[in-house]
């Protein structure tokens, strides 16, 4: 925005006009008023900005500004003013869209790569448990098998016929040898 104060001492009248950076000031003023500002006036005499919001957090930047006493202020050149800062939120960070994402579908991909491992070890070694077998002896290996144990009396041996303990193929119970 670009705001012109111009007030004329001879007919004590001030004057604020107000336009958009790079527009012409206009003919008509926003706000004229009667008052006397030579009461005012001392030697020296400085000139300053003040600005304020009341509880509204906000900035107030004046880029440039020009000045002159009995006569209309000199333009001001554009081009030679800093830059405007940002207005509006902050940028999002390029690496957070890039780097935010790929963690994420990193992370995903190594808990179903976890998972997939687990269910194929528990599946292939689900046969082979090490534990406490029928005789009470712990660490030997006992299988699980699918028949019960007095169904079938396929693959038995004759030591163990009908006695419901499988042979090494079926793998329910432990085998007992026969002397």
């Amino acid at each position: 925005m670009q705001v012109w104060v111009d007030y004329d001492g001879e007919a004590r009248q001030l004057k604020v006009t107000l336009s958009p950076v790079k527009v012409p000031k206009p003919k008509r003023p926003l706000l004229s008023t009667a008052v006397d500002l030579s009461n005012l006036m001392a030697d020296p005499m400085y000139i300053g900005f003040s600005s304020a919001t009341g509880v509204v957090p906000t900035r107030h930047y004046v880029l440039g500004w020009s000045f002159h006493l009995d006569g209309p202020a000199p333009p001001l050149d554009f081009s030679k003013l800093p830059a405007l800062t940002r207005l509006g939120p902050k940028p999002r960070s390029k690496v957070l869209d890039v780097v935010l994402p790929l963690a994420t579908a990193l992370l995903v991909a190594a808990v179903l790569t976890v998972i997939v491992l687990v269910i194929r070890r528990r599946r292939r070694y689900a046969e082979v448990r090490i534990g406490r077998n029928s005789l009470g002896r712990t660490g030997s290996r006992t299988r699980i098998c699918s028949k019960p144990p007095m169904a079938s009396r396929i693959g038995t041996s004759s030591a163990s016929e009908g006695s419901g303990e499988c042979t090494r193929e079926c793998f329910r119970h432990p085998v007992r040898r026969s002397r």
